[in-house]
């Protein structure tokens, strides 16, 4: 699917959102000849492997890139790329932010900027660029109720921070509300999740959020392509797709097709 196919509207422009995605494209092709070179795994996750799967490359608005790299490989990969990368990226994780809060690392474009919409504590980090994020992925038992465990704290989440974010007594007592909901189904499927019956699946980070994973529909990984490039892909790729996005091949209206950046400058320009 050509990406003039779609209307939609950056905030920062469409020409610079092309600049971004090129930027993460290099940073990619970077990042995947030093893991096949040193044997780890990764495969592409999230909205890039919808990308992927859907458009053979970017979803047409999107402004960062995802993948995952199984949890016994992670340090290595993560230290390979802290010695290796070019002096454009850095490793941003707890070790170069005081304040990162993650358990996983993004990989920033330096001399960029960005305020980010969806994730607003990525906005008071030491490095808030253009980024790659770089997820584990690793197997844990979970019950049949694990989904919609992760699923009811993620929209708890949103609404907590629509409510930290509100800036009057009516709007605070709106949001409020809309936390309750969110916050029982959490709680409810956190007690069925702890007395159910377990089968081992895979998580990837953000492990709140994550949708289990089949071992059969992950493994083994298979080659596919972005944006021309050859990348790994889990091996039922569309049955993953289809368990977190539901209709994952239809295009969601005009208002949804949102970056996830507000602002993105270059310095270098």
């Amino acid at each position: 699917m050509e990406h003039s196919d779609l209307d939609f509207i950056c905030p920062y422009g469409n020409e610079k959102l092309k600049r971004v995605q090129h930027e993460l494209l290099e940073l990619f092709k970077e990042i995947d000849a030093l893991f096949k070179k040193n044997n780890i795994r990764y495969f592409l996750i999230y909205g890039t492997l919808l990308g992927a799967v859907r458009h053979q490359g970017f979803i047409p608005w999107d402004d960062d890139l995802d993948i995952a790299v199984f949890r016994e490989d992670y340090d290595r990969a993560i230290g390979i790329l802290r010695k290796s990368l070019s002096d454009k990226y850095i490793v941003h994780d707890k070790l170069t932010d005081p304040v990162y809060w993650c358990d996983f690392s993004k990989i920033r474009y330096r001399n960029s900027t960005a305020k980010n919409e969806i994730w607003l504590n990525d906005n008071k980090y030491k490095y808030k660029g253009i980024c790659l994020d770089i997820y584990r992925c690793w197997e844990t038992p979970c019950s049949k109720f694990r989904k919609k465990q992760n699923r009811s704290k993620e929209h708890a989440k949103f609404a907590l921070m629509n409510l930290s974010a509100s800036k009057n007594l009516g709007a605070k007592t709106k949001a409020l509300f809309k936390c309750i909901t969110p916050l029982f189904f959490y709680f409810y499927y956190y007690f069925l999740d702890t007395i159910s019956k377990k089968e081992m699946k895979y998580i990837c980070d953000p492990a709140d959020f994550s949708v289990p994973l089949k071992k059969e529909h992950l493994l083994p990984l298979r080659e596919g392509f972005f944006e021309g490039v050859p990348v790994l892909l889990p091996a039922d790729a569309e049955a993953i797709l289809a368990d977190r996005y539901a209709d994952f091949m239809k295009i969601p209206p005009k208002e949804q097709r949102l970056p996830h950046y507000s602002m993105v400058e270059f310095y270098d320009e």
